[in-house]
């Protein structure tokens, strides 16, 4: 009785403040307005790569993130502020820089004269594209 009573209400309307999440609204009005920050979402540590380059999950973590938040069309570089990104991912500012560093290192990122990041196409090749096994 109590699903059905609930369905013959109509949409679910979510208000919070002067925003409204109802049926009327469209997401599209949200994101043209870009008031929310691009964060990624999930990182899926590929561990036999981790182990080649012997990175730490953190350095894996952060190096992914980089890679997520530069593979966009409208600004192909990641701009997101090491204490953001530290904060996201609940590691020290500190563990981010040196993730960076390490990444640089073994070429697996690169950074622009902004100080900006992008992960390297040897990154893609490795880690994007994996194969478990080389083809014959």
């Amino acid at each position: 009785m109590g699903i059905t009573r609930a369905l013959e209400t109509g949409p679910i309307r979510y208000n919070r403040g002067m925003r409204s999440f109802g049926s009327q609204t469209h997401i599209g009005n949200y994101l043209a307005k870009k008031t929310f920050r691009l964060q990624p979402r999930f990182t899926i540590v590929h561990h036999p790569v981790r182990q080649k380059f012997s990175l730490s999950l953190t350095t894996y973590a952060v190096i992914d993130s980089v890679h997520q938040l530069s593979h966009r069309p409208d600004h192909p570089w990641c701009s997101q502020s090491k204490l953001e990104m530290a904060k996201f991912l609940d590691v020290s500012e500190r563990q981010v820089f040196r993730a960076i560093k390490e990444g640089l290192e073994k070429d697996l990122i690169e950074k622009n004269d902004r100080g900006d990041l992008r992960t390297t196409e040897f990154w893609i090749r490795q880690v994007v594209l994996y194969e478990a096994k080389p083809r014959a």
